[in-house]
């Protein structure tokens, strides 16, 4: 994998200054209304904290696919993005 080149999908949440890629195929748009982030977090596997993203025109909810050069081991994992692109 070429750094910089690797990418993802899932979907984004926005909530409490925090921005999520959740990738789970079972996550809901309910589940991001009713659940706190730590709730989230913790429900699901695939989990991203989305660092340095710009996010213009995308809104909670989204389905995106992001491109980016790292993944920091921490919990949950923290992507640094290049580019969002919506689905």
């Amino acid at each position: 994998m070429n750094e910089g080149r690797a990418a993802m999908e899932g979907t984004i949440v926005i909530k409490e200054n925090v921005i999520l890629l959740i990738e789970d195929k079972d996550f809901t748009k309910e589940d991001a209304k009713a659940r706190s982030v730590d709730e989230l977090i913790g429900k699901y596997n695939s989990v991203y904290k989305l660092n340095n993203a710009v996010l213009r025109g995308i809104k909670s909810g989204d389905k995106e696919k992001i491109w980016y050069s790292e993944i920091l081991e921490s919990f949950p994992a923290q992507v640094k993005v290049l580019k969002i692109e919506k689905l």
